[in-house]
């Protein structure tokens, strides 16, 4: 499935998204909306905050440069996977973000998988 071509679209639906599905998994929405219908208030606590947290980024297009400003209002780390030389890693530089190479993506990869 593919979520965005890269230069086709709109990107703010997959932006959207994409921090809606971050908020929702930090702060147990799911989970604590259950419990709401039950007519209690909480199960457990509300979650994690998101400041300090550390967001990767695969790449800033469209789609990855607003994910990552949105990290950044959320005061995340943001950290930028890409090749050594290209957009991402110069976009990075400007706006502070860490930049990884894809060699240490390779590595996330496998810790992931």
């Amino acid at each position: 499935m593919t979520v965005l071509l890269e230069g086709q679209g709109d990107a703010s639906p997959t932006v959207e998204l994409t921090s809606a599905l971050i908020l929702a998994s930090a702060r147990k929405i799911v989970e604590n909306t259950g419990t709401l219908k039950t007519g209690a208030w909480q199960a457990s606590p509300a979650g994690i905050g998101l400041a300090g947290k550390t967001l990767g980024v695969l790449g800033l297009g469209r789609a990855g440069f607003s994910v990552a400003r949105v990290g950044g209002a959320f005061d995340m780390k943001i950290i930028v996977y890409g090749r050594p030389g290209g957009a991402a890693e110069k976009l990075a530089s400007e706006f502070e973000y860490k930049f990884a190479t894809d060699k240490k993506k390779r590595r996330l990869r496998k810790l992931i998988s």
